[in-house]
């Protein structure tokens, strides 16, 4: 029996990001999951306005250096479920992102 089968379905994703490297994609990538397992669960999720998705689709390379295309369009595409809440984080982790570069240069 796997790890997976005796975990709810929201912790499963969490499991790699928890044992692995911390890393800004991998965190997202829980923070992700959880909000579309709530949106699941008859939440009825926001939908991002075209300003918040222009600056969700602005901010993730910004917050998540090297992401790939198909991830940022997958990252942009949960994120859109919770704009407030993903703007609020992507702008956080951009900030901090800005400032590690500052102190690297």
């Amino acid at each position: 029996m796997a790890l997976r089968d005796w975990l709810p379905a929201t912790a499963t994703p969490a499991t790699p990001a928890t044992l692995g490297r911390e890393s800004r994609l991998s965190v997202a990538t829980v923070a992700i999951v959880a909000v579309a397992e709530s949106a699941n669960e008859g939440a009825q999720p926001d939908v991002a306005t075209p300003v918040q998705a222009e600056e969700l689709h602005a901010l993730i390379p910004l917050a998540f250096p090297g992401i790939s295309a198909t991830d940022a369009a997958e990252v942009l595409a949960v994120a859109s479920a919770d704009p407030e809440g993903a703007l609020t984080s992507f702008r956080a982790l951009a900030a901090d992102e800005r400032e590690r570069r500052q102190h690297e240069g």
